[in-house]
């Protein structure tokens, strides 16, 4: 704010701003001191910001807003109900004996969810996980529909991006092939991502990593003796 003083920007109306940002600033932090903690803070400025951008003269954030929040909406309920069954075909495929073993062990719902269910759900929350990165990264018919009214083009998806580059009248295949390639490294390295997060078993890798070093110096040792 303070540099729009010198940028040529109305005076009256960047010293408000300016007072507002200062007022702002004591109140935070205010509130952090007599809370101890920065969440409210948070969530305060982002309440300011949505609610700014809903209040902008122009009106066309507005309708991009929405335009963004009925695309996601629409994208989860279109694949809520695959997802769903998968989620239940992972959860029945679990051995009911597992469950039985932990009652007996005295573990609760929430324990036997956080160390049982979820555990023995790795395999297709993974899978879940892909499939949703792939579709999300290669959407193009729900961003496309709302086209007219994404005015800014703030829902323009990497699929669609190659469709009018390859198709769209540019042809410009060489762009799109390379844009294909970008899609393509992303999906990689999402996938290995979401691998290293459910699949990937720490204990294990350190285990291995044990192995190894072991056998290094014992390498070593032969090797000195």
């Amino acid at each position: 704010h303070i540099i729009n003083l010198f940028t040529g920007h109305e005076l009256i109306a960047t010293l408000i701003q300016v007072v507002f940002a200062v007022a702002m600033g004591f109140v935070f932090t205010l509130v952090f001191y007599k809370s101890g903690s920065l969440l409210p803070g948070i969530l305060a400025h982002s309440f300011i910001d949505v609610t700014s951008v809903l209040a902008s003269d122009d009106g066309s954030q507005l309708v991009n807003l929405i335009v963004h929040i009925v695309v996601i909406v629409v994208s989860v309920i279109i694949h809520f109900g695959i997802t769903f069954i998968y989620a239940v075909a992972g959860i029945t495929s679990i051995p009911v004996e597992v469950f039985e073993a932990a009652e007996i062990d005295g573990a609760n719902r929430l324990q036997t969810f956080f160390h049982i269910t979820l555990p023995c759900m790795k395999p297709i929350m993974f899978f879940i996980s892909v499939v949703a990165l792939v579709d999300g990264l290669g959407t193009s018919d729900v961003p496309s529909a709302f086209g007219l009214f994404d005015t800014l083009r703030l829902c323009l998806t990497m699929n669609m991006y190659i469709i009018n580059q390859a198709y769209m009248g540019s042809y410009i295949y060489d762009r799109a092939s390379a844009a294909s390639l970008i899609l393509l490294g992303l999906i990689g390295i999402g996938a290995l991502v979401i691998y290293f997060v459910f699949i990937r078993d720490k204990d294990e890798a350190k285990l291995r990593k044990m192995i190894r070093k072991e056998k290094r110096e014992a390498k070593r040792l032969k090797e000195t003796a």
